[in-house]
């Protein structure tokens, strides 16, 4: 019970209500829900290859609005919960040294992809959310301990690149998605898309 969502909010006579023009005016509230789902997680780490992890996770989530009165009056459009996500299933490759190499300490090299179905269960009433299409992200990263040669920990050092093919994407917890006034892009969809390839680079320096 409680689950606490926004609902577009109406007049007596049922006409939304407008405070800044063009952007209708949602409110908090709060309705009977289920939620339920599963996660899984299948890590392999081999003994006689030591160096090697192969990481992997699933999770999937279904949330149903039991809010009575407005399945009564919309149906299916009022059917699931927002702010859901849609089933993700990550897979990381990690290959870490198993000694030194020179001043670095157990440098390790990752790779993984992280893929996000359909979210087909939303919450369309008022047009709160959209279908949105799944995608798949490829991202890679590097880093090591850095040590002084009488072993003390200089520091850490992580270069990190995600979305390495520059995916245009978007999240269905991203709320920029609904955002962006224009009528028509080039794959149909409108509204702001995430972060596109990305390079980053970390330093960690313990004092």
């Amino acid at each position: 019970d409680g689950y606490i969502y926004q609902t577009k909010l109406t007049d007596a006579a049922g006409n939304p209500v407008i405070i800044v023009p063009g952007n209708t005016t949602y409110q908090y509230q709060q309705s009977k829900a289920r939620l339920y789902g599963a996660e899984l997680t299948i890590n392999l780490h081999p003994r006689s290859v030591k160096w090697l992890a192969f990481n992997n996770s699933l999770a999937y989530v279904v949330g149903l609005n039991k809010n009575e009165t407005l399945l009564n009056l919309h149906g299916k459009a009022a059917k699931y919960l927002p702010f859901i996500p849609p089933l993700q299933i990550r897979s990381e490759i990690k290959a870490t040294a198993q000694k030194n190499i020179g001043f670095l300490d157990k440098p390790y090299f990752k790779f993984d992809a992280v893929m996000f179905a359909d979210q087909n269960n939303f919450y369309a009433l008022d047009d709160t959310e959209s279908f949105t299409k799944g995608y798949t992200l490829l991202n890679a990263g590097i880093g090591s301990t850095i040590k002084s040669k009488s072993g003390k920990n200089l520091m850490d050092i992580f270069i990190q690149v995600d979305n390495i093919f520059n995916v245009a994407y978007q999240s269905h917890l991203n709320r920029l998605k609904y955002f962006e006034y224009y009528e028509s892009s080039a794959n149909g969809r409108s509204g702001i898309y995430n972060m596109g390839r990305n390079m980053s680079f970390k330093i960690v320096v313990p004092f």
